[in-house]
């Protein structure tokens, strides 16, 4: 009888367990996965990172750093947000200085997963980009050696960023000559 009970006692843990597991997946599946003004799901720029981070509680938080600039040796914190599989979803970034240190600056994805408010997403072309944001040509085009090529269109909140063009002086890209065909790569919140 002892042993009986012994294993009933196992199996009600055991179907607990598993039950408080679904909710916390089920938590994360009702995540937003909607980008629009200056927003990720619930996550928006400029609130602080201790906020930020209790608001992704249902997920796994990774903090990382990346360097400040191009051959810097200082470095700058990064908050990766991955769900329970693993699976990278977006990061984001404090600002530098002593005014924004402990506030949200900039969120990325690079996950299909997400979408703007206007239906754009990683893997999606510039013409795409251009057809749903209703504009002829892109506001600005900001090439970087370490960052890549970047656009940026009215009505959104940050950058998109691109495939670097397939020629020899890619880094004179600018909104006159980028070609309509180059993939969206990841998606930039500021």
């Amino acid at each position: 009888m002892k042993n009986t009970t012994t294993i009933l006692f196992i199996l009600l843990v055991s179907c607990t367990r598993q039950s408080d597991t679904n909710v916390t997946t089920e938590t994360a599946d009702k995540f937003d996965f909607i980008i629009k003004d200056g927003q990720i799901g619930n996550l928006r720029t400029g609130e602080q990172v201790t906020d930020a981070i209790k608001k992704l509680n249902q997920f796994i938080v990774v903090r990382d750093s990346i360097p400040e600039c191009e051959a810097c040796d200082t470095y700058s914190p990064l908050y990766e947000i991955k769900n329970l599989d693993n699976e990278e979803l977006f990061a984001f970034e404090p600002g530098w200085d002593s005014t924004n240190q402990d506030i949200v600056f900039r969120i990325s994805t690079g996950n299909k997963k997400f979408t703007t408010d206007k239906g754009i997403k990683v893997g999606m072309t510039l013409k795409e980009l251009k057809e749903k944001y209703e504009v002829d040509e892109v506001d600005e085009v900001d090439v970087g050696g370490e960052t890549g090529v970047h656009i940026f269109v009215k009505g959104f909140k940050g950058s998109f960023g691109v495939e670097t063009p397939m020629t020899d002086d890619w880094w004179k890209t600018n909104k006159e000559n980028i070609p309509d065909s180059l993939l969206i790569t990841d998606i930039v919140i500021l």
